[in-house]
């Protein structure tokens, strides 16, 4: 897992962000910033908590915002420590990523790694999205991440899954998006439970459509 941190701590809080499968920051970096510290984490090649776990000592108040595939790793990595977050939102993704009823079918997982392309990459990022701009937007600030490095995480994020299974919940907030053509929002709100999600009109990739990360997750 690699993980991208500020330079210099500015704030007593920090918004730890698990971005989803084959992302970098790039994609995010025109985003309007949060107020705390910002520690962006993704390629889950490796899956270890590592040096994570000197937040607790460096910030008063640690927020978890998880999406997609992000979903399933942060809760694998701190339902091992409790009390470590002071928040824990699940953004367009669950506990369950692989599952007919509760994620990605395993076919078209399968499907997807045995096929993989770059032309079926970039078939992936056309499903993020319900607004041409938006994936315009994205086109103009795609991963830097070659197509072998992607294709690998991809591959290794499924052996994770079916070695570990599903993840117990951390989250507090569960964010569904209806337009989301990746994790269906049926399947999503199945797997949280419709009365324990907030179901909000944003395609799979929301945070052109909130211009940030915390519009809708802002810390409670």
């Amino acid at each position: 897992m690699k993980i991208v941190s500020p330079v210099e701590q500015m704030s007593g809080e920090c918004l730890l962000f698990l971005a989803g499968w084959g992302m970098d920051p790039i994609p995010f970096s025109d985003l309007a910033a949060p107020k705390s510290d910002l520690i962006f984490c993704y390629d889950y090649q490796e899956i270890d908590i590592g040096s994570l776990h000197n937040l607790s000592t460096q910030y008063e108040k640690i927020h978890l915002i998880a999406w997609s595939m992000g979903v399933w790793v942060g809760a694998h990595l701190f339902s091992k420590v409790p009390n470590f977050l002071a928040s824990a939102t699940a953004v367009n993704g669950t506990l369950s990523p692989i599952d007919e009823r509760c994620g990605l079918s395993k076919t078209a997982y399968r499907a997807m790694l045995d096929n993989f392309s770059s032309t079926a990459l970039n078939g992936f990022y056309d499903e993020m999205f319900s607004k041409q701009s938006e994936r315009e937007r994205f086109s103009d600030h795609c991963p830097r991440r070659s197509p072998r490095n992607i294709h690998r995480e991809l591959e290794i994020l499924y052996e994770q899954f079916l070695h570990h299974g599903p993840a117990l919940d951390i989250y507090d907030r569960k964010i569904v998006g209806t337009q989301d053509r990746i994790f269906s929002a049926r399947n999503q709100a199945r797997a949280w439970g419709r009365g324990n999600c907030e179901i909000l009109p944003v395609a799979h990739f929301p945070f052109y459509t909130w211009n940030g990360l915390i519009e809708h997750t802002e810390f409670k």
